[in-house]
Protein backbone atom coordinates (compact mmCIF):
# COMPACT_ATOMS: atom_id res chain seq x y z
CA UNK A 1 0.00 0.00 0.00
CA UNK A 2 2.92 2.32 0.70
CA UNK A 3 4.23 1.83 -2.84
CA UNK A 4 0.81 2.57 -4.32
CA UNK A 5 0.60 5.74 -2.26
CA UNK A 6 4.09 6.83 -3.40
CA UNK A 7 2.97 6.20 -7.00
CA UNK A 8 0.14 8.68 -6.57
CA UNK A 9 -2.83 6.50 -5.64
CA UNK A 10 -5.05 8.72 -3.50
CA UNK A 11 -8.60 9.04 -2.30
CA UNK A 12 -11.22 6.65 -3.61
CA UNK A 13 -8.73 4.73 -5.78
CA UNK A 14 -6.36 4.18 -2.86
CA UNK A 15 -9.19 3.14 -0.54
CA UNK A 16 -10.57 0.73 -3.15
CA UNK A 17 -7.17 -0.95 -3.53
CA UNK A 18 -6.74 -1.06 0.26
CA UNK A 19 -10.11 -2.75 0.67
CA UNK A 20 -9.19 -5.23 -2.06
CA UNK A 21 -5.77 -6.12 -0.59
CA UNK A 22 -6.22 -5.86 3.18
CA UNK A 23 -7.90 -8.15 5.70
CA UNK A 24 -7.82 -11.23 3.50
CA UNK A 25 -7.77 -14.76 4.86
CA UNK A 26 -6.90 -18.09 3.30
CA UNK A 27 -7.15 -21.73 4.21
CA UNK A 28 -6.26 -25.11 2.74
CA UNK A 29 -8.41 -28.19 2.21
CA UNK A 30 -6.80 -31.63 1.91
CA UNK A 31 -8.92 -34.78 1.86
CA UNK A 32 -11.95 -32.91 3.26
CA UNK A 33 -9.84 -31.64 6.17
CA UNK A 34 -9.85 -27.85 6.40
CA UNK A 35 -7.07 -25.82 8.02
CA UNK A 36 -7.69 -22.79 10.19
CA UNK A 37 -8.20 -19.51 8.36
CA UNK A 38 -5.07 -17.37 8.51
CA UNK A 39 -4.52 -13.71 7.68
CA UNK A 40 -2.68 -12.95 4.43
CA UNK A 41 -0.43 -9.93 4.97
CA UNK A 42 1.52 -9.87 1.69
CA UNK A 43 0.90 -10.46 -1.98
CA UNK A 44 -2.24 -10.27 -4.08
CA UNK A 45 -5.03 -12.80 -4.48
CA UNK A 46 -3.83 -15.63 -6.71
CA UNK A 47 -5.61 -15.84 -10.02
CA UNK A 48 -7.00 -12.35 -9.65
CA UNK A 49 -7.49 -10.03 -12.59
CA UNK A 50 -5.59 -7.26 -10.81
CA UNK A 51 -2.65 -9.52 -9.83
CA UNK A 52 -0.56 -9.00 -13.00
CA UNK A 53 -1.22 -5.24 -13.01
CA UNK A 54 -0.27 -4.89 -9.35
CA UNK A 55 2.91 -6.90 -9.96
CA UNK A 56 3.90 -4.60 -12.83
CA UNK A 57 3.26 -1.54 -10.67
CA UNK A 58 5.33 -3.09 -7.90
CA UNK A 59 8.39 -3.92 -10.03
CA UNK A 60 8.24 -0.83 -12.27
CA UNK A 61 10.77 1.11 -10.19
CA UNK A 62 13.26 -1.78 -10.03
CA UNK A 63 15.01 -0.44 -13.13
CA UNK A 64 15.84 2.80 -11.29
CA UNK A 65 17.91 1.01 -8.63
CA UNK A 66 20.95 0.83 -10.90
CA UNK A 67 21.94 -2.55 -9.53
CA UNK A 68 25.46 -3.72 -10.38
CA UNK A 69 24.24 -7.02 -11.77
CA UNK A 70 22.01 -8.46 -14.44
CA UNK A 71 18.40 -8.88 -13.48
CA UNK A 72 15.83 -10.98 -15.27
CA UNK A 73 12.12 -10.93 -14.71
CA UNK A 74 9.63 -13.49 -15.94
CA UNK A 75 6.02 -13.72 -14.81
CA UNK A 76 6.21 -13.06 -11.06
CA UNK A 77 9.87 -14.01 -10.54
CA UNK A 78 12.99 -11.86 -10.46
CA UNK A 79 16.55 -13.20 -10.61
CA UNK A 80 19.65 -11.15 -9.82
CA UNK A 81 22.78 -12.56 -11.50
CA UNK A 82 26.29 -11.61 -10.38
CA UNK A 83 29.66 -12.46 -11.93
CA UNK A 84 33.23 -11.95 -10.81
CA UNK A 85 35.65 -13.37 -8.28
CA UNK A 86 34.38 -14.69 -4.96
CA UNK A 87 35.38 -11.52 -3.13
CA UNK A 88 33.94 -9.21 -5.79
CA UNK A 89 30.67 -11.13 -5.90
CA UNK A 90 30.37 -11.17 -2.11
CA UNK A 91 30.65 -7.38 -1.96
CA UNK A 92 28.36 -6.87 -4.97
CA UNK A 93 25.72 -9.24 -3.63
CA UNK A 94 25.68 -7.60 -0.20
CA UNK A 95 25.54 -4.07 -1.62
CA UNK A 96 22.87 -4.88 -4.20
CA UNK A 97 20.72 -6.95 -1.86
CA UNK A 98 20.70 -4.05 0.60
CA UNK A 99 19.50 -1.73 -2.20
CA UNK A 100 16.94 -4.33 -3.27
CA UNK A 101 15.71 -4.83 0.31
CA UNK A 102 15.32 -1.07 0.88
CA UNK A 103 13.52 -0.75 -2.49
CA UNK A 104 10.92 -3.30 -1.36
CA UNK A 105 10.02 -1.26 1.71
Amino acid sequence: MDKLERMGFRGICYNLMKTYLMNRKQYTVINNCTSDRRNVSIGVPQGSILGPLLYLLYVHSLKFLRLQCEHFMYADDTALVFSGSKGECENLVNCNLEKYFNWQQ
